[in-house]
């Protein structure tokens, strides 16, 4: 009887380029399922004011009063703090408390210095703000290894938002980040950039890295970009089975850029905001969607008037009261 394997790339536990292009399709084909794209695209619009595209004007004027903008902003700035901060202490039952004053002071003092580096307070209106547009927030933090910090190794802590729709759960009906058997983030990235980067890290066919027209996001065909030679990059990252210690690999779609690696963390460095929950999805509702048809009829009612308006000017120019 032949051996049956179970690891998590297809029967392997190491991935390669293939295996995780693959996963990055079955996310994509999840994401056209519920149509996130074009929901994204359109909450997007209403949110910085192109409110008209794909509404029938019908001759009317194209005004827009934007209040959707406005309600997000108050909402955000309600839930959001420019008071954040983070205090770790000792428990009060710990043993030689004293000893530990100074430690609990050194790691508050790196808090601190995290904090105001990654500019967290604009990255908590940010991730709010995402969610409640598009559905969904997710920042990444990761180790960094090009900043300088003064000490002969370099390196620190970063954290940055990532768009929804550059983001892919293993398990696509489950919004639980931790329990997700692998996460994929996706990048577009100059090849230049993603050439040195992989000759830097050992990839023996860093030179074989290409250009991939055909994934061209739709700002990038909009502006004719393809000149500036880009290509997705994943980031792949998944928990061991025996260890529970998460892992991470890069690659391109046929080209590695860097080996799996052990981040020694057991958590998924990731967090993930729905604003409103949907059953069996690990995206979200977002709170734009459901105003867009308010605003179309403010808009168009605020078409009308004017209108009405115009008319009413005529007429009284022409001397008629009726």
């Amino acid at each position: 009887m032949s051996e049956v394997k179970l690891g998590l790339f297809n029967g392997e536990d190491k991935p390669t380029p293939a295996v995780a292009w693959e996963f990055y399709e079955r996310g994509l084909e999840f994401n056209n399922l519920i149509n996130l794209e074009d929901t994204v695209e359109v909450n997007e619009n209403f949110y910085i004011g192109k409110q008209w595209e794909g509404v029938q004007s019908n001759g009317l004027p194209t005004p827009v009063y934007n209040f959707i903008k406005r309600v997000v902003g108050f909402i955000v700035a309600t839930i959001t703090s420019d008071n954040i901060k983070v205090n770790a202490s000792a428990l009060a039952a710990t043993a030689g408390t004293d000893r530990l004053f100074e430690p609990v002071r050194i790691v508050n003092e790196e808090f601190d210095a995290i904090t105001e580096r990654n500019n967290i307070t604009y990255l908590v209106r940010e991730y709010a703000r995402n969610a409640a547009v598009d559905g969904d927030g997710c920042t990444y933090t990761y180790w960094d290894d090009s900043v300088e910090n003064g000490q002969q190794v370099k390196g620190a802590i970063k954290t940055e938002i990532i768009e929804n729709t550059r983001v892919f759960f293993g398990n696509p009906n489950d919004r639980d980040v931790q329990s997700q058997p692998w996460i994929i983030i996706s990048q577009r990235e100059l090849v230049r950039n993603v050439k040195l980067r992989a000759k830097a890290n050992g990839s023996e066919d860093w030179e074989m890295i290409h250009d991939d027209i055909h994934t061209q996001t739709d700002g990038e065909k909009e502006y004719n970009t393809t000149q500036y030679d880009k290509c997705d990059v994943l980031t792949l990252l998944w928990k061991d089975d025996e260890t529970g210690e998460v892992w991470s690999y890069e690659c391109t779609q046929d080209v590695e850029v860097k080996e799996p690696t052990n981040l020694n963390i057991k958590l998924y460095p990731i967090t993930w905001l729905n604003w409103d929950y949907v059953q069996d999805s690990y995206h979200g509702q977002a709170m734009v969607t459901g105003l867009e048809p308010s605003q179309i009829f403010v808009n168009k009612m605020w078409a009308l008037t004017q209108v009405s308006s115009i008319w009413t000017q005529i007429r009284r120019k022409n001397g008629i009261h009726k």
